[in-house]
């Protein structure tokens, strides 16, 4: 497979939209037909790289332009795999390639009428790190999308505050989120943005511990015709139950979800494992399914970097294990960089509080549970350290654990 997206000085050209239409149309049809056959992304990728390879060498107008949006199509189908550092790479690569072809081709960011490209470009990589987890990256790249578009892109100013509220969300910044997807008109969106954006709200009201704009929202939902998909029924369901569980600090009603099979997907099974390791009750963990059993139910992603927050904390409550080396796999897990959504930050820092306080550990508790209680303020601009509503007791039970300092002050 050719990896090598070689740039070369291209000479100013002119596009038009009608042929920039033409060759999105092709390059459409050919991924549609090809994927009719049942060829995997995998190989689609690895056919648009010889394809854009194999254009390298045209230098003409038509050519330069069929190079970038082959690049973008290619950039799409990634958003489908599983990426590892030579996807990195290439992606990478890729990226660079297609940025320099618009330049060359005298394409000015932000004031020219092709510049719309640069936020094809920019927004299908934004979707990339948010399929990696990489919140924050993905919320730039989109912003910078927009920015180098300037008035040269689309009038589709719903999906654009519909993209923005959800990266909001994944960071934490709730209100934000909240504006954004309230300034999106539902009316201009497709069935299935629809249902994000009214899946999006519900979570971002009850993060933001605005429990009684979701139930506003929640009954207007249920006389649309929304509430008929079977997707969305799910979604609807399911952050019915959180809310529960806000309220009442009881997650029964989440952990009985696992017999339903609607809801034994690999995202719906990671929160509800992380769940039953935040609830005060430790019955509950042997209640949910372990993940060395998922795969042979039908989990394939069972082993993806996802689901090795579960994984931890199954490590952690292993007794054959030393408690020194529990703790330091604990210690290095929160201390990673990486962050991935919101709801399953404040879950992980909420199990790992909880953990923390069964197991003598109430430093590292009372840091977890600051953790959490700091991105409960972030998520409503100041106004609820608790939005799981799952972690009273917790720092009820720390109050007794401060201290001016630490217990041996030759550790300072």
């Amino acid at each position: 497979m050719a990896t090598d997206l070689k740039t070369n000085t291209k000479k100013k050209s002119r596009w038009s939209l009608t042929e920039i239409e033409a060759i999105k149309d092709s390059i459409s049809k050919y991924l549609v037909d090809k994927a009719s056959k049942g060829v995997p992304p995998r190989e689609l990728i690895d056919i648009l790289i010889k394809k854009i390879n194999e254009l390298e060498s045209d230098l003409t107008s038509q050519g330069t332009l069929s190079s970038l949006l082959y690049i973008i199509a290619m950039l799409h189908i990634y958003k489908r795999v599983k990426i590892g550092t030579k996807d990195k790479r290439i992606i990478e690569k890729a990226s660079d390639y297609a940025h320099k072809i618009l330049v060359l081709n005298g394409v000015a960011p932000s004031n020219s009428k092709f510049s719309f490209l640069y936020g094809e470009l920019y927004q299908v990589r934004s979707a990339i790190f948010m399929s990696l987890g990489q919140n924050r990256n993905a919320a730039i790249e989109y912003l910078l999308g927009l920015h180098l578009s300037g008035k040269s892109r689309t009038n589709d100013h719903s999906l654009e505050y519909l993209s923005m509220g959800i990266r909001s969300l994944n960071l934490g910044n709730g209100i934000d989120a909240i504006h954004y997807l309230k300034e999106a008109t539902l009316e201009d969106l497709s069935l299935a943005n629809q249902i994000r954006l009214n899946s999006s709200l519900l979570k971002a009201y009850r993060l933001a511990a605005k429990i009684s704009c979701a139930e506003e929202l929640a009954a207007s939902i249920e006389a649309s015709p929304l509430i008929k998909d079977e997707y969305f029924q799910s979604e609807f369901i399911w952050e019915q139950r959180c809310r529960m569980v806000f309220k009442t600090g009881d997650v029964k009603p989440l952990i009985d979800l696992t017999s339903e099979q609607a809801f034994f997907t690999e995202s719906y099974l990671l929160e509800i494992i992380l769940y039953a390791y935040c609830a005060k009750e430790r019955t509950w963990i042997q209640r949910v399914p372990k993940t060395k059993t998922l795969a042979n139910k039908g989990i394939r992603r069972v082993n993806s970097a996802r689901f090795q927050v579960a994984r931890m904390f199954e490590e952690l409550y292993d007794p054959n294990v030393d408690l020194t080396i529990r703790i330091r796999r604990l210690c290095d897990f929160i201390g990673s960089e990486s962050r991935d959504v919101v709801n399953i930050s404040l879950l992980t820092m909420v199990a790992a509080a909880r953990w923390s306080l069964r197991f003598e550990q109430p430093w590292l508790a009372r840091f977890c549970l600051r953790e959490y209680q700091t991105m409960g303020y972030r998520l409503s601009d100041g106004k609820n350290c608790d939005p799981l509503g799952i972690a009273k007791d917790i720092a009820i039970s720390l109050t007794d654990h401060i201290r001016p300092y630490p217990p041996s002050r030759r550790s300072i």
